[in-house]
């Protein structure tokens, strides 16, 4: 009998079991909620008009996969593009897809507990157990129903907040790269995720619909039937019995449907399990309507997601018609009259009386405690009504004008602030009073008592200055018997104190009677001080937990927790109007804190569950979201205020000169300007000063700081200004042109009417603009950082540096194969999100772009003296050089040069990765072999047959080219930046740049020096990389940006194009057959070097014929970097074909006359090879080796 009773004892079984699931479905429903907000955006596909979207159609499917598997798999490995982004998908993926599985998985086990659980009650496994005697059970039938009741709300919320189209391709790419074999139950869980045909606006609202179909959702909840007898005597409990005592703290009857609000929630999920009775049982729906539902037709069903009872039930028979039966207009007229007229104002102006400074101290609550917990409810049950009905979606469009014509945002907003504030004084008073109340009842009784041993010493007649006609020993002895029951009052036993209580003051009024004590008025003080504390023991005896708990449970407010959202807008007005109003808004906050404990009830009280600290996390994040939203507009107001400081300190107040005559002095004061400043500087210090007027407040498990608070804040309004503007200011002519950073092979197509000239111009004006708007901004932060306690440089720095690193790693998305999503970044974040504004190439990768455009070797001439790209046509026009470096590096910083770098590098190594792709599909070893043994040994002199054998082969060398080309334009970009950085560097922290160079000397002299030298665990390297790069310390000609095991790896996948498994072995044996570039690299050179003419007078080799792609230093550069990713044997045989070249050609030279006819070709590979060697450090040994010395020296 006793483990029926106590049915929650780690002793019973049953209990504990049930207790076990239903725990576990409160954290399913967490974990579903917190995945809904990180669906991966690309299974929206066409239904967000996105073109990125778009291009992942041909591998994403729905169930129609199941029918015809082999037709979509075949479409997929066919072809080689789709096979690669298939892959990059699934790398990208495959772990989001592996918690969504999980999720849907849960929610399938779940169903089948509660199925083992039901035919373990059937079987006797539980002894003395069965649903009978659990539903007698007040903890029994509470668990009981809440097991259907939460099944019903996963199913719910899983097709509310994950749309039954995504589910199906979901649970699809995740069927298709794990393998059915490897996924248990995956019918049953496809059965489960089967879209309903329903279909939302928005994942965040509950109301608006756009598909509702018909009779829904009893067909998806019957998917997997529960046991009919277990739903019918549930909802018979529901019907009839108050599970959870709540009429207790609602005694009026007014208030009785929100004293069974939450098992009236629960009822209207389990009847979805109940078709025919929501459909054929009028009778009972009448019941349960009237009952639940007499004056609440909207009603929350689960934290905070409300449904429109007259609208789900539409369809619903029985249902309908009961629902419309209460929800006339003239009943709706009714309550909205009793709520928003009548109540409201009235409520509102006793909050103001109990909110007045000095009313809610410990008398007047001890006396009143009564009153003022009865007010608390009728607020509470006003405010429930009226957040919940205006959000009403009925299909009588009256009844919604009615409720919304009738009803006030900036009144309920007003309630909702005080009531808070009231219940937060009111809590935290009588919590103080609870902690307090023996020692103030013992405090009390102590004086009582002393008050009647002082009473007995004056009657005894000895006590100084007493006169001796007092003396009384009857009395005397009499207040030593009060004195002695007042001391026998027992604290713990409240009962028989307070009867005690009473009898000694009846006893004290009693005795007033006597006529030597009705004489003294100071005896008469004392009994009536001593009556005082014995009416205070009595009402410290009143103050119970039970009274705490009734707080609690009136003040709830769960079911707003969607709701709340609609107020913030109407919450931020009133806080930009009186900044002190937060005090109020930090109630608020504490008041929609109170409901992270109803997801966690039974996860405390079920001691073997772990997901405790995960669902409270997940609500507690939430929460706190919902705080920092609210609380933005004090840095967005403040950043409107830094607006007009930016626009007073650039443009109207001007700078001081280090000497000012006197005579301008009237002109430099400014006074109008300089108060407009002060001003605007004091109206900053409020907001600062109203948000630091908040304490340090609990959310949850989740601490909220108000300085971090307000950093926070302005982090991200900073992060949102700096972002516009860069992504506002950094836009060209060619930022419409549909480029991106992964072909730009053709720019000449799109570019050959735009001016070079005009582009440079823009380009330096944009720069200039940008430069001029962030650097206001920076001064003007600086300016009013000790005015909002935060360090203004430091977190300028912090936030720009992520901006841009952002930015760059999105723009890298497009090189890598593995993309790196939001959720995933290093640099994003959801306390300070950085906005991601459009699908196409955001402002790092216009500017970039921008950059090639400017250096495009058919427009423009690379002139190595001037270190610079100059006009084709006119080489005295600069197009990109010094000037506009150093104006870039003043507009982005060190960190925006750096992202530059970092793209450039991924375009480089695409371009490798290309030109590898195009090696192995067009070069023939054949072809190849048949050159190279003509060639051999390169020492020697082949005939001069040569050209005639390179003219049989048939290469697609333009392709090649374009490759070389921009491999080199990059190398260049490169070295310009790290130029302009090294110099910064130099000019601005010398030290450190010194320091650098020092340590990386000395860590390379360890590496030549000390063979066995082991960095592999050592982070020095990956920081001192870091650095390097920063400070521009880095050769970008010397880099090596494929290994040999890349370029093997990828010519395995390449080859092997129906493996759809990442494949990461090496063969190096492979590798051979890309052994011959030296060789193909000075067959492109032979193709070009009738193309080249040396210009004298930039010493410089250029194309002969105008607008074509050659420039002779990108491609000296390009050839260079494509040797350096092999072994340096490639490198010395490019140049020793080369010698080869020339010593083949070279006519008999006349040294003794000085006449010398070297031909053009060999003219044109001396001067190749010269500058070859000074951007490769090839030494002039090695030159030697190769080429006659005298050569060199004579060639000019």
């Amino acid at each position: 009998m006793s483990a029926t009773n106590n049915f929650l004892s780690e002793s019973n079984l049953c209990g504990q079991t049930l207790l076990h699931i239903v725990s576990r479905g409160n954290a399913i429903i967490a974990e579903l909620l917190r995945l809904s907000h990180h669906i991966p955006s690309v299974y929206y596909l066409n239904d967000n008009n996105n073109k990125i979207n778009n291009k992942y159609n041909s591998i994403i499917f729905d169930f129609k996969y199941l029918k015809n598997q082999d037709q979509y798999d075949n479409r997929i490995t066919t072809s080689s593009e789709l096979l690669d982004l298939d892959e990059s998908f699934k790398e990208s993926h495959m772990p989001i897809l592996e918690r969504f599985y999980t999720l849907f998985k849960s929610i399938y086990n779940y169903y089948k507990d509660i199925i083992r659980f039901v035919n373990d009650l059937e079987q006797q496994l539980y002894i003395q157990q069965s649903i009978e005697s659990i539903l007698v059970n007040q903890d029994g039938k509470q668990l009981l129903a809440e097991l259907i009741y939460l099944y019903g709300v996963m199913l719910l919320l899983l097709d509310y907040k994950i749309p039954g189209i995504i589910r199906e391709r979901m649970l699809m790419s995740y069927y298709r790269y794990k393998g059915a074999g490897e996924i248990p139950n995956i019918d049953d869980i496809c059965k489960l995720c089967r879209s309903t045909g329903y279909e939302t606006n928005s994942t965040n609202s509950n109301n608006n619909i756009q598909n509702y179909p018909l009779n829904y959702p009893c067909e998806y909840f019957n998917r997997f039937p529960l046991p009919e007898m277990i739903i019918n005597m549930i909802i018979g409990r529901l019907r009839s019995d108050d599970i959870y005592l709540q009429t207790s703290y609602y005694p009026l009857p007014e208030h009785r449907s929100v004293a069974l609000s939450t098992q009236a929630s629960m009822l209207f999920i389990i009847l979805y399990f109940k078709y025919n009775i929501l459909n054929d049982e009028y009778a009972i729906m009448r019941e349960i309507v009237d009952k639940h539902f007499n004056d609440n037709w909207v009603i929350s069903y689960y934290m905070g997601f409300t449904i429109d009872l007259t609208f789900v039930w539409k369809d619903f028979k029985a249902a309908s018609l009961a629902i419309n039966n209460i929800v006339q207009l003239n009943h709706v007229k009714y309550l909205c009259d009793l709520h928003s007229k009548n109540n409201l104002p009235k409520l509102l102006n006793q909050l103001n009386q109990y909110l007045t400074e000095g009313v809610l101290i410990e008398e007047y609550i001890l006396d009143n405690i009564n009153k003022l917990v009865s007010c608390l409810r009728d607020c509470n049950v006003t405010l429930r009504w009226l957040l919940l009905h205006r959000t009403t979606n009925s299909p009588i469009k009256k009844i919604k004008e009615l409720i919304l014509e009738n009803t006030n945002q900036e009144e309920i907003l007003l309630l909702l602030l005080n009531i808070s504030q009231f219940e937060f004084l009111l809590k935290n008073k009588f919590q103080e009073m609870l902690d307090e109340k023996e020692m103030k009842w013992n405090e009390c009784k102590n004086k009582a008592k002393n008050r009647m041993n002082e009473l007995a010493n004056y009657f005894s007649g000895e006590k100084a200055l007493t006169p001796e006609e007092l003396k009384d020993e009857q009395l005397q002895q009499w207040f030593l018997e009060m004195s002695n029951k007042i001391n026998d009052i027992d604290y713990h036993d409240s009962t028989l104190a307070g009867r005690k209580i009473h009898q000694v003051t009846l006893a004290l009024e009693d005795v007033e009677q006597f006529h030597q004590i009705e004489q003294s008025l100071q005896v008469k003080q004392y009994l009536s001080d001593t009556r005082l504390l014995l009416k205070k023991m009595i009402r410290y005896v009143n103050i119970k937990q039970s009274i705490l708990i009734g707080i609690a449970i009136c003040s709830d407010i769960s079911y707003a927790w969607e709701i709340i959202i609609e107020y913030v807008n109407a919450m931020q007005l009133r806080i930009k109007k009186d900044p002190s109003l937060i005090i109020k808004i930090r109630s608020t906050f504490l008041k929609l804190a109170t409901m992270l404990e109803l997801p966690l009830v039974r996860i405390i009280q079920s001691k073997k569950s772990n997901d405790i600290v995960s669902v409270s996390q997940y609500y507690s994040s939430e929460l706190v979201k919902f705080v920092r939203n609210t609380l933005e507009i004090i840095p967005i107001s403040m950043f409107d205020i830094l607006n007009k400081i930016i626009e007073l300190q650039t443009n109207k107040i001007k700078e001081l000169p280090s000497k000012l005559n006197r005579n301008d002095l009237k002109i430099y004061s400014q006074l109008d300007e300089r108060y407009e400043l002060a001003r605007c500087t004091f109206e900053v210090s409020k907001y600062t000063e109203g948000i630091l007027a908040m304490e340090k407040t609990l959310m949850g498990i989740v601490e909220i700081d108000p300085k971090q608070l307000l950093e926070d804040g302005i982090r991200k309004e900073l992060v949102r200004k700096i972002t516009f503007a860069l992504n506002n200011y950094l836009n060209f002519i060619s930022s419409n042109l549909d480029f991106n950073l992964t072909d730009l092979l053709f720019l000449h197509k799109k570019l050959d009417n735009i001016n070079l000239l005009e582009l440079n111009k823009q380009f330096e004006n944009k720069l200039l603009s940008l430069n001029d708007l962030l650097d206001g901004m920076l001064r003007s932060f600086e300016y009013i950082q000790d005015y909002v306690h935060v360090y203004g440089l430091k977190l300028w720095q912090e936030e720009y540096a992520r901006i841009i690193m952002y930015h760059v790693e999105q723009e890298a998305n497009q090189f890598l194969k593995k993309k790196i999503y939001d959720f995933q970044s290093l640099y994003q974040s959801h306390v300070i999100p950085i906005p991601k504004i459009g699908n196409t190439n955001n402002f790092m990768g216009r500017l970039l772009i921008e950059l090639f455009i400017l250096s495009d070797s058919r427009r423009t001439v690379y002139i190595e003296p001037k270190n610079g790209w100059y006009d084709i046509n006119n080489l005295n026009d600069n197009i990109l050089g010094l000037y506009l470096f150093s104006k870039l590096y003043s507009t982005i910083g060190t960190y925006g040069l750096v992202g530059l770098d970092l793209l450039i590098s991924f375009r480089i190594v695409h371009l490798l990765n290309l030109f590898i792709k195009n090696y192995i599909k067009f070069i023939s070893k054949k072809q190849v072999k048949i050159f190279e043994e003509y060639l051999f040994p390169p020492n020697s002199l082949p005939d001069l047959n040569l050209m005639k054998l390179f003219d049989q082969l048939n290469l697609p060398f333009l392709n090649f080219i374009q490759f070389i080309m921009s491999i080199g334009t990059c190398q260049l970009l490169r070295r310009e930046l790290a130029n302009q950085l090294l110099f910064s560097c130099k000019l601005n922290a010398n030290p450190l740049y010194h320091a650098l160079q020092n340590v990386n000397d000395a860590i390379q002299k360890d590496f030549i020096f000390k063979n066995n030298l082991n960095l592999k665990n050592n982070p020095i390297l990956s920081e001192l990389t870091n650095y390097l790069s920063t400070t521009g310390l880095h050769s970008p000609f010397d880099k090596i940006y494929l290994t040999p095991q890349y370029v093997t790896n990828h010519f395995n996948n390449t080859n092997n194009t129906s493996n759809t498994s990442n494949n990461n072995t090496f063969h190096f044996n492979e590798y051979n057959d890309i052994q011959h570039v030296g060789l193909v690299c000075f067959l492109f050179l032979l193709h070009v070097m009738d193309k080249f003419i040396y210009n004298s007078s930039i010493d410089c080799l250029i194309s002969k014929k105008k607008g074509d792609i050659l420039d002779g230093t990108p491609f000296i550069i390009g050839i260079l970097t494509i040797l350096k990713q092999f072994h340096i044997s490639q490198l010395n045989l490019f140049i020793s074909y080369i010698g080869q070249f020339i010593r083949s050609n070279l006519d008999q030279l006349e040294l003794n006359s000085g006449k010398k006819n070297i031909n053009d070709n060999c003219l044109f590979m001396l001067r190749f090879l010269q500058q070859f060697s000074k951007y490769g450090n090839v030494s002039q040994s090695i030159l030697d080796q190769h080429v006659p010395p005298f050569l060199f020296a004579n060639m000019n």
